[in-house]
């Protein structure tokens, strides 16, 4: 439909320009600072659009600004639930997780764009964070994803997730959580112990039972000291 403004003493009212465009806050940078290895930190980005015109297509990535693939395992799209059609004045959360496992300056560019036949609008903004090395109480977890493999809806596959204290004091590793996206077909049937003594492992089983076909993402968090969390990456 055609977008018309009064015109004053005219007959006619006269068309107003359609226009096409996205907003994305915050626009200049998003720096998570310093992050401890193999812990996650999450920020959200908003989505507008700023136009008059309808949106029927968007598409949003991270292009790392080097070559290593280790750049987008550390930096990573949550989710991308946009609300299409993209009427004028929606806005959509964007959640970008930062998980280092080595220890340097990681960054990327978000970029969110319109296909050309709706204006071709493309907006970015950097994406950075800096890998540190743990503190006193360094736990070592793996594997890292941890991968169910093909598991049939209705069936379940379990796998151990081991926590190793690679320090000389005592970690106290407690709340044991899933986090993340689909977490409904992922579970924790047995617990880490609270304590892990210096050079001592220990194991966490975890549970994946689907309820409906495609590919599953999900994240195992521990609680380490009563504060920061460790992460691992869990698919099937």
């Amino acid at each position: 439909a055609s977008l018309f403004a009064a015109c004053p003493g005219c007959d006619e009212p006269e068309p107003l320009a359609v226009t096409f465009a996205l907003c994305l806050a915050p626009d200049d940078v998003v720096d998570f600072g310093e992050q401890p290895l193999r812990t996650a930190e999450s920020r959200s980005l908003s989505v507008t659009n700023c136009g008059n015109a309808t949106i029927d297509a968007l598409t949003a990535v991270l292009e790392p600004d080097d070559a290593d693939p280790a750049t987008l395992e550390a930096l990573r799209i949550v989710a991308t639930d946009v609300p299409l059609p993209f009427v004028p004045g929606a806005r959509f959360v964007l959640p970008v997780r930062f998980r280092p496992k080595e220890a340097r300056v990681f960054s990327a560019t978000l970029v969110v764009a319109a296909p050309a036949s709706q204006g071709g609008d493309v907006v970015r903004v950097a994406v950075t964070g800096t890998g540190v090395p743990l503190g006193e109480c360094d736990v070592l977890v793996g594997p890292d994803p941890v991968e169910f493999g093909a598991v049939l809806v209705g069936d379940a596959v379990e796998r151990d997730v081991t926590f190793t204290n690679q320090c000389t004091s005592d970690c106290d590793l407690s709340g044991a959580r899933v986090t993340l996206e689909n977490d409904d077909f992922f579970a924790v049937t047995t617990p880490p112990p609270s304590i892990v003594a210096p050079g001592e492992s220990v194991v966490a089983r975890l549970r994946f039972a689907p309820s409906a076909p495609g590919a599953t993402i999900g994240a195992f968090a521990v609680v380490v000291d009563g504060g920061r969390a460790v992460e691992v990456d869990l698919t099937g």
